[in-house]
């Protein structure tokens, strides 16, 4: 039944309803005029009782008076039974309004007309349409109500179907993925088949058999296309669609087995990724979801398809962008295993320069001293050495492989770097104060590492006060110590980090110079986290300079000595 057949039915009920109101409203006048039970019911009365509607009198406040015989039929309550009982409450009237508004309806206009959802004696829903009239006593109050009731339970059923039919449609044909209905009833007939001559394993008898898999796919019929489907495959409508699987499987997907499989064993659900082919020959490749019933119904089974070329294509494309990033990368790491190497060996090949220079002003000096000579000749075989170390240790760095780790005392590698780093800072005309409060404070690890860590920050402090030019150049190192801790900090005089280098100051490759490469805090933090320690950045609140902190765990607190 379609809404417009129940607003016409409806209609017409309600002028069944009228016309019986009528009458019964005559009837409850007329027995007013007359002493109770001393006239014979007339005509009237009698069509009150074979009325077909189902008619009730109760008072105001429910009390059933009358009860005519459809009532009984339709409720199944006798009229001796129910007559002085609370008709609401008896059949558990459920309405679909406030019921303070069904009464203020009925008090202000005299009548009310709804939908309700009641039961019968038995338990049984019922949906009726009902139309309530009040008949007023002398004082205009209304004494009396007047029900008529008509059963709209199947009709009701039939409408909310159509509705659900006609909701299902609409999503059916508006969903962006493919969908279309199957009939498996042929291969399940044939698996039952095979069971019934003793074949157990389904999946040996299909290797068995090469033919089973494609004859079976030929049995499989397709109805009931949506338009994603329709345009998924191109076809203009659906007498155009496929008829059959085999129509658009290729052959030689393996994929309609394992369907079989899962059909045979009473599985709900099938999902799959399977190539479909197109009238112009172009294979679909699309998710495929089969949703099977739990009954013995295999005539409707629904199909749900996503066609995932566009998928496919976006993973090739990161696939390929993958593999030239990780060649990029390849090649970067090179770059800067390389470069790291020369930003490390350039401070120790610097002091081999200054100690040779050195050897050769004592030697071609007026007065030739072979002493200091000799001197700044082993000086140079230390800082030699030290270069060969430094690539040593950043080979070892670089390959993600464990630093040396012995006690060394942090106030000998200071004085060390100090030592690689003062020449550079005589030329800029900067000098470097020690303040190392605790001499001979130990920390576990690698002697040249930390000593080299040292010598790149004083490099970067050096260049940075000749890049600012301050009229005081001064460079302090500090080193304190706790129970647990070497705190070593240096300060510089240069013009500090920029709000953007708090930031970037340890990423690889960030530099604020125009022929830096960006290895040297990156390098410095990879070190000092391989010892367990902290690096961080700050500004000289009074100078404006940079100030870095280093904090190493102390060798005893460690365990090790």
């Amino acid at each position: 039944m379609s809404i417009r057949d129940a607003v016409i039915l409806g209609g017409f009920s309600l002028s069944i309803i009228g016309n019986v109101f009528a009458v019964t409203v005559r009837i409850l006048r007329w027995r007013r005029k007359q002493r109770e039970d001393a006239i014979r019911p007339t005509y009237e009365t009698s069509a009150f009782d074979h009325a077909p509607v189902a008619l009730a009198v109760r008072e105001r406040h429910g009390t059933v008076r009358a009860w005519n015989r459809a009532a009984e039929r339709l409720y199944g309550w006798p009229r001796d039974k129910i007559i002085g009982m609370n008709a609401c409450s008896t059949l558990e009237t459920t309405f679909s309004m406030d019921l303070a508004d069904v009464v203020a309806t009925l008090e202000s206009d005299g009548r009310w007309a709804g939908h309700v959802e009641q039961k019968d004696m038995s338990g049984h829903s019922i949906t009726a349409l009902v139309q309530w009239e009040s008949v007023r006593g002398s004082g205009g109050r209304p004494d009396l109500v007047v029900e008529a009731n008509i059963d709209l339970t199947g009709d009701t059923a039939a409408i909310f179907g159509r509705l659900s039919e006609e909701r299902y449609r609409t999503i059916f044909d508006t969903l962006a993925v493919g969908i279309w209905e199957h009939d498996f009833r042929a291969v399940k007939h044939e698996l039952n088949r095979l069971h019934a001559e003793g074949i157990v394993d389904i999946r040996k008898y299909i290797k068995e058999n090469k033919d089973f898999v494609a004859r079976m796919r030929r049995t499989v019929t397709i109805s009931n296309p949506n338009d994603a489907a329709l345009k998924l495959f191109n076809i203009a409508s659906r007498t155009d669609f496929f008829k059959n699987l085999s129509d658009f499987l290729i052959e030689d997907d393996s994929t309609f087995e394992h369907c079989i499989l899962a059909i045979d064993g009473d599985e709900t659900k099938f999902v799959c990724e399977s190539d479909f082919r197109l009238a112009t020959g172009e294979n679909v490749t699309a998710i495929v979801a089969l949703s099977f019933p739990s009954g013995a119904g295999y005539d409707r089974v629904t199909g749900c398809i996503l066609d995932i070329r566009e998928q496919r294509k976006m993973e090739a494309m990161i696939a390929a962008t993958r593999a030239e990033l990780e060649q990029a990368l390849r090649v970067a790491s090179l770059g800067e295993l390389s470069a790291t190497i020369a930003h490390e060996v350039n401070q120790p090949l610097a002091a081999v320069v200054n100690f040779a220079q050195a050897a050769q002003c004592w030697i071609c000096a007026p007065v030739p001293n072979l002493l200091e000579a000799g001197a700044a000749l082993t000086d140079v075989i230390e800082a030699a050495q030290n270069a060969a170390a430094v690539v040593r240790r950043v080979h070892t760095l670089l390959g993600k492989a464990k630093p040396e780790h012995a006690p060394i005392p942090v106030d000998q590698v200071i004085s060390t770097a100090v030592l690689l780093a003062q020449g550079d800072a005589e030329a800029h005309g900067i000098t470097i104060v020690q303040e190392l409060q605790v001499p001979g404070s130990l920390v576990l690890g690698d002697r040249i590492l930390l000593q080299q860590v040292i010598v790149n920050l004083l490099g970067n402090a050096i260049q940075a006060i000749d890049a600012f030019d301050p009229a005081f150049r001064r460079i302090t190192l500090t080193m304190s110590a706790n129970h647990e801790r070497v705190v070593l900090t240096m300060s510089d005089t240069g013009g500090g980090f920029s709000p953007d280098g708090f930031e970037k100051a340890f990423q690889t490759f960030y530099t604020t110079r125009a022929q830096g490469m960006g290895l040297g805090l990156s390098i410095c933090r990879s070190i000092i986290e391989a010892h367990n320690g902290t690096i961080e950045i700050a500004n000289d609140d009074k100078s404006g300079g940079a100030v870095i902190t280093i904090a190493l765990p102390r060798a005893f607190a460690t365990g090790i000595i």
